[in-house]
């Protein structure tokens, strides 16, 4: 059997008429997957199957490229191709079901969460992480997945007091890329909770936690 035809048919959404001999009369997004799960059951080696580069532009190409281990979007940064808000509900779906890329998937998810709301810090942030809350049962769905940085996230939309283990829990989880927890925040005790903040600002920042209510604000350093 040619399997890197039968993939790359699959790739560019063209083999469905053999799909649909093969796993009967489905949907294309359950033949999608099927394709996917029958592809993984065989075991195949880089050699068998090489990697191949092929960019997405749909919801079905996002859809099967999660199922693709050996499908790469792009030689270098391919997770901020499909790091886009219309298609998380997208990706998460298909972590529900079990694609070959699930922890890569989840991981790009998270990275978005963590980069947008550090993006949005003083400008908008409650309404952002609503926004992104609306994913949460879609995540909820993911069985063996740790989303808790999410729910801690948008935990911070809600009024609450805050004392300094919360404080530097949040400059930890609004840390752009990652928490770096190799380089404890430095917080000063003032108005609110105040701690030196990193990202891509031309003038230096710093988070401001209100010890009260819990909002947060950026205030020049």
């Amino acid at each position: 059997m040619d399997f890197v035809g039968l993939q790359q048919d699959w790739a560019a959404g063209e083999l469905y008429p053999w799909l649909r001999e093969r796993f009967g009369p489905k949907s294309e997004v359950e033949l999608d997957r099927d394709f996917g799960r029958f592809l993984r059951d065989q075991n195949l080696s880089e050699e068998d199957l090489p990697e191949f580069e092929k960019f997405v532009n749909t919801e079905a190409e996002v859809r099967r490229w999660c199922w693709a281990e050996n499908w790469i979007i792009l030689s270098q940064d391919e997770d901020l191709v499909v790091m886009q808000d219309p298609w998380i509900p997208t990706l998460l779906e298909e972590v529900q079901h079990g694609c070959c890329k699930a922890d890569y998937v989840v991981s790009i998810v998270l990275h978005l969460l963590r980069d947008s709301a550090h993006a949005f810090l003083g400008s908008d942030f409650e309404q952002r992480l609503r926004v992104m809350s609306e994913w949460t049962p879609w995540m909820e769905s993911c069985d063996g997945h740790n989303f808790s940085y999410a729910y801690r996230l948008f935990g911070y939309r809600h009024a609450q007091s805050v004392d300094q283990a919360g404080a530097v829990q949040r400059v930890y989880d609004l840390r752009r890329c990652h928490p770096d927890l190799g380089r404890p925040p430095r917080l000063q005790s003032a108005q609110g909770w105040l701690c030196p903040i990193q990202g891509a600002h031309v003038v230096p920042k710093q988070l401001l936690v209100n010890k009260q209510t819990g909002s947060m604000s950026l205030v020049p350093a």
